[in-house]
């Protein structure tokens, strides 16, 4: 559960609160993975920021940046979807910058600065690290990519996430399904609406997006290049959170890209500065 608190040293200003209850789902070891995963990703406006942690005798709680727009589910279809978009690939760039992989990336699991519309200015944050890993094991208390790990919400898995092989490119896979929702609305139909998870597996290494009858629809177009680039079906065919970002600020040039930057948020001074 999250939570909204002002702080006591500045009533004006709110952070969010996550409480996580220790049990048979949930370790101390799983709340210092996410809490080493938000700290090695600080510092980007993209990326939900971690301000501190504490725990009692039987909770959790991790505080971050409070974003009070809700998640992208409220923003697929709305005005402001590109420019989103554009922030969400920023913050997925920076994570595979520092070695990150998400492997949880969907709509429910980006959050948005603020309420968007009539000119208020809103910016994509990419949340929920819980099942992130580093690909090279650097980084201190961050779990290291084990191959085996089937591990995301299964209608944005890619074909090799399904084989335990989640990488970089899974995530570009993610964000490329995110983009088909803002076109047509929905999943792609071979993929939405299965009945078990079984199911989903084996649509998904079915799932060719030149096949696809509402891909087929679109005239040759900035939308097309990129679902292309983005869902090909192998991921060494796959374009790189890199490549992907580079076509959408060129794409976005001196329209929605405008719209998209966002601010590290800072936090008064009596509250203290986050270590990493």
């Amino acid at each position: 559960k999250v939570y909204f608190a002002p702080l006591k040293c500045s009533p004006d200003s709110k952070v969010a609160v996550k409480i996580m209850e220790e049990g048979k789902d949930l370790t101390a070891e799983d709340v210092a993975n996410e809490v080493n995963l938000m700290k090695a990703a600080l510092g980007h406006p993209n990326v939900v920021q971690y301000f501190g942690d504490a725990e009692s005798s039987t909770c959790h709680f991790i505080m971050m940046e409070a974003a009070g727009g809700g998640d992208m589910d409220a923003y697929m279809q709305s005005d402001d979807n590109l420019a989103l978009f554009l922030g969400m690939l920023r913050g997925v760039k920076e994570l595979h910058d520092r070695g990150l992989v998400h492997r949880d990336l969907k709509p429910a699991n980006v959050l948005v600065s603020s309420m968007c519309g009539e000119g208020a200015t809103c910016t994509a944050k990419i949340a929920d690290l819980g099942t992130a890993c580093s690909m090279h094991g650097s980084e201190v208390g961050v779990p290291r990519c084990k191959e085996g790990e089937v591990l995301g919400s299964p209608v944005y898995m890619s074909p090799e996430a399904w084989d335990g092989k989640s990488s970089r490119s899974s995530d570009v896979w993610a964000m490329g399904l995110i983009l088909y929702e803002m076109k047509f609305g929905h999943l792609p139909s071979l993929i939405d609406n299965a009945p078990s998870s079984k199911h989903v597996e084996r649509r998904v290494k079915n799932f060719d997006i030149l096949a696809d009858k509402d891909f087929k629809t679109l005239p040759e177009s900035e939308w097309k290049e990129l679902l292309a680039g983005m869902l090909a079906k192998e991921k060494d065919a796959r374009w790189s959170s890199a490549t992907a970002l580079e076509k959408v600020e060129a794409w976005g040039a001196g329209s929605f890209a405008d719209r998209a930057s966002g601010q590290v948020p800072e936090l008064p001074a009596c509250f203290g500065k986050p270590t990493g």
